[in-house]
């Protein structure tokens, strides 16, 4: 449904969170870590050197770092239970798993 005019004008300027998915190939439905951002994302890199961080520039030309490494670990955890039949009870959802890194 579009917006009317007014509706435009009163949400322009405010900042809108933006997301980034990721994927694993094994589970094509459901993103594996979700991470959230204050504002449009222009651009995301995984770092060559240590595939656990990944940094993304903001339309607004904010930097925002993520570090995957805890989460990762957790999403094999869960892969392992459940190739292995273990139960659900230690699901954690992967957006509360990933937390940006504050900055200083």
């Amino acid at each position: 449904e579009m917006a009317s005019l007014d509706e435009q004008v009163e949400k322009d300027g405010q900042v809108r969170n933006s997301h980034i998915l990721i994927w694993n190939f094994k589970d094509p439905i459901h993103p594996q870590f979700v991470l959230e951002a204050p504002g449009d994302i222009f651009t995301f890199r995984f770092n060559p050197k240590d595939s656990d961080l990944l940094a993304a520039g903001c339309a607004s030309g904010q930097v925002m770092w993520w570090k995957l490494g805890a989460a990762k670990d957790q999403a094999a955890k869960r892969e392992k239970g459940a190739s292995s039949g273990a139960g659900d009870d230690e699901r954690v959802s992967p957006k509360d798993e990933v937390k940006a890194i504050k900055p200083y």
